[in-house]
């Protein structure tokens, strides 16, 4: 890596942060901004555009609100306490984390509204990419009455 200043140039070589595990830094980095803003790549199918926005679902519904309760619910002693910092981006850690949890660990939520997003834009004729309006009434579709308990209930 090359380094210009005003009046000289500093070369140095990749340090051990630059690389941690099997992810460059830039690939952090790329994720970390795919976290922020929403990008999308343009080069996905429709299938893989609609299985995200179904992962993005998932973890901003489901996950998200789960973690945020139980870093709330810690208790920790001074010296282990969360700071200041920690405090402003556990957000941001929290959205990683609820990213990275849903991929990995493949829900199969994820697959019914990937399906029912693709169906939904079937029907309206488009292959764009998937809206907000797409995702609701995918997740509205989840309530079907084929979904409901039996008038009965549970067994008890």
């Amino acid at each position: 890596m090359t380094i210009s200043t005003n009046n000289s140039t500093i070369t140095t070589s990749p340090s051990a942060f630059m690389r941690v595990g099997d992810q460059t830094l830039r690939d952090r980095q790329n994720s970390f901004a795919g976290v922020l803003s929403r990008r999308q790549d343009a080069t996905a199918s429709t299938q893989d555009k609609a299985t995200q926005a179904a992962r993005d679902f998932v973890a901003v519904a489901f996950i998200q609100p789960v973690m945020k309760q139980l870093r709330e619910t810690d208790n920790a002693a001074a010296p282990f306490a969360a700071g200041p910092a920690e405090k402003k981006f556990r957000s941001l850690l929290d959205a990683s984390h609820a990213q990275h949890l849903v991929k990995a660990a493949n829900f199969p939520l994820v697959d019914r509204i990937a399906s029912d997003i693709l169906r939904a834009g079937n029907r309206a004729g488009a292959s764009a990419l998937p809206t907000a309006a797409m995702i609701a009434g995918a997740s509205a579709d989840l309530a079907s009455p084929s979904l409901k308990l039996p008038s009965g209930g549970f067994a008890r």
